[in-house]
């Protein structure tokens, strides 16, 4: 879990690597389909289960992408649920999401894990406030 209300590390020492961003609306599923359409994708983070589960079940759907100037490396769509006292940001299906991986290509070139988690906590923040917790 990565906790988005708190204080991100230091990353001024990321400034080369990738840059995250963080995506709402129709426009975000247009893009997120078309990265789909070259990516390496599996079932419950594809373009039609995103798109279908945000018209039937839950429609506050974010995407974080990891990305060098227009080229995407990653896309990871998380619908936002309220659980306990605060808005959580889950995979798409929640625990119906068996095998829920982001979009990737096979070529990505991605910060440690610990510098991405940070680098997507902040760009979280930044766009939905509301966001208490990524929980992935």
């Amino acid at each position: 879990m990565v906790d988005a209300s708190g204080d991100a590390a230091d990353l001024s020492a990321l400034a080369a690597r990738p840059a995250v961003q963080v995506e709402t609306g129709p426009e975000a599923h247009e893009r997120h389909a078309a990265f789909c359409a070259r990516a390496l994708c599996g079932p419950a983070q594809h373009a039609d289960w995103v798109a279908q589960w945000a018209r039937h079940v839950n429609p506050d759907i974010v995407f974080i992408t990891v990305a060098e100037g227009d080229r995407r490396h990653l896309c990871l769509p998380l619908e936002v649920v309220d659980e306990g006292l605060g808005r959580v940001a889950i995979p798409v299906g929640g625990r119906h999401a068996n095998g829920c991986f982001p979009a990737m290509t096979p070529d990505a070139a991605l910060p440690p894990p610990a510098d991405l988690s940070a680098m997507m906590a902040k760009a979280l923040r930044a766009v939905r406030p509301d966001i208490a917790l990524i929980a992935l």
